[in-house]
């Protein structure tokens, strides 16, 4: 049999891995209203509407739970934390265009950019994905703020906001602290019940481990049983569901990157581990376009290695993929953390695999987070005439240096009056250059869609080589995923840009 030989490595940086923060008032921030209007302490106003939402999916007072439930939808992020959100709209300070707070059905829309085009008017009726980015996400230069409120699991029912943002701009002026307080006190002017702050981006929850505010912060915390047995070495969770998808690899063509497509399961289970031990982990999965079932060869072997006097951990462990043999390790960064495998836990969680011990670029499989939900979530829109369009929906951190994590989770596409909804991995695959740059797309269509005449079974993105747009050109694939066909793009536009 062939050998598929694959390094597996799981690196989980400490910077990454969440601890819970127990919800803590502390003294405020003196002067929290520098910089930020209407941050000054307010009783909640939420007594009678403004009428800004007649006619409209959404509320302009929270005053009761009911009011609440109305608008929601189940959360999926936060796994035994949260249970249902909506979505809602704040000015940022009296000089936003609109001067209300919209609280969005979010069972009317899917985005707040579609609540923002459909039921904002004027302007905002044709906002392109990029505006949306600067006058909605990109904190140097948003007029409102957007984002979630979710509802905690427990008693008292308590509810906490978290923003939609990129910080890779940096905060528009003044102080994190400052401005969350600002954020939180306009909203409990129109939102009635016990409301904290509750980050999910990345970045955002390790940056709030550390802030001193005097809202309650509520950060991922582990669910009942997400813990090990008393031991001196690392605790891994893997709760039920735990899954890996394909992340791209640096330089690598998109047709190389289909080939690779892989999709990882894992064995529920908690694991204190103790050197030379053995633990179930990979449970199976699929490997390439033909969907190659994985099947685990024994279980990992748990091992040590002292650097300089530091004891590193990794699990060993092989796999079978089809005629393929894969050889597995992973390695976990910071032993004093339990590593829980999901979401927000497990989205810094990455595998490397060299097939059959190959060297090449080809020759490598690499995974992460099916949905990272950790990472700021983007758009990119295209107009390719005569009535066919696109959205693409992904999650990527805007790298100040090499390459940024860049995961597709959705698309719809519009072919002949005819709308396909995709779900991310394996119908979305994604190929770049080292910076990102040269990104390309394969929206892959099964069953075909009919354009130009004929079946259609994907569509190609090529975007240039460093910058996003105008793109380079949008193409049809056949059965085979050979181009067929260029569209005649009216427009395309992906936030943000590299410039």
């Amino acid at each position: 049999m062939r050998a598929f030989a694959a390094v597996l490595m799981v690196l989980c940086a400490c910077e990454s891995s969440v601890t819970a923060l127990r919800d803590a008032s502390v003294a405020p921030l003196p002067d929290a209203s520098a910089g930020f209007a209407d941050a000054s302490a307010a009783s909640p106003d939420a007594s009678l509407p403004s009428g800004a939402c007649a006619g409209r999916a959404c509320l302009d007072r929270i005053r009761v739970a009911a009011e609440f439930d109305q608008l929601s939808r189940p959360s999926p992020a936060g796994a035994c934390q949260f249970d249902r959100e909506i979505m809602f709209v704040l000015p940022r300070d009296g000089t936003s265009p609109l001067q209300d707070t919209y609280y969005v059905d979010a069972n009317a829309h899917r985005h707040v950019l579609d609540f923002v085009r459909a039921d904002l008017g004027g302007t905002y009726a044709t906002i392109d994905v990029e505006a949306f980015f600067r006058t909605f996400e990109r904190e140097d230069m948003r007029q409102y703020y957007v984002g979630r409120i979710r509802r905690l699991i427990g008693d008292p029912v308590r509810y906490a906001f978290d923003l939609q943002e990129s910080g890779y701009f940096g905060v528009g002026g003044g102080d994190r602290a400052v401005e969350l307080a600002a954020v939180t006190t306009a909203l409990r002017r129109t939102f009635a019940l016990p409301l904290g702050y509750a980050p999910s981006l990345y970045s955002r929850i390790r940056e709030a481990e550390s802030l001193q505010v005097s809202f309650d912060v509520h950060l991922p915390a582990a669910c009942p049983g997400e813990t090990c047995a008393a031991g001196a070495g690392p605790c891994v969770v893997v709760p039920q569901g735990a899954e890996l998808c394909t992340r791209f690899q640096d330089n690598r063509s998109i047709q190389a990157e289909h080939l690779r497509q892989t999709r990882l399961t894992f064995a529920p289970g908690n694991h204190r581990l103790a050197n030379g031990a053995t633990i179930p982990l990979i449970s199976g999965g699929v490997h390439g376009p033909g969907r190659v079932a994985v099947t685990p060869d024994g279980d990992a072997r748990v091992m040590t290695m002292d650097v300089g006097g530091t004891t590193y951990w990794s699990l060993e462990q092989t796999v079978h993929a089809g005629n393929l043999l894969i050889a597995m390790t992973m390695s976990i960064s910071d032993p004093s953390r339990p590593l829980i495998l999901r979401e927000p836990f497990m989205s810094d969680v990455q595998i490397y695999g060299l097939i059959d011990g190959g060297m090449t670029n080809d020759d490598v499989v690499h995974l992460e987070s099916c949905d990272p939900r950790g990472l700021p979530l983007y758009f990119a829109e295209a107009d390719l005439g005569n009535g066919d369009r696109l959205r693409m929906e992904y999650r990527h951190q805007v790298p100040f240096a090499g390459s940024g994590p860049l995961m597709p989770v959705g698309a719809d596409v519009t072919l002949g009056g005819v709308t396909r909804r995709l779900d991310g991995h394996p119908s979305i695959i994604y190929a770049g250059v080292h910076h990102n740059w040269n990104n390309q797309f394969w929206l892959l269509l099964s069953p075909p869609m009919q354009a130009f005449g004929h079946d259609v079974h994907g569509l190609w993105i090529d975007e240039p080589g460093t910058t996003c747009c105008p793109v380079d050109a949008v193409h049809t694939l056949d059965a085979n995923y050979q181009r067929l066909d260029t569209f005649r793009v009216m427009s395309y536009l992906r936030a943000p840009t590299p410039f």
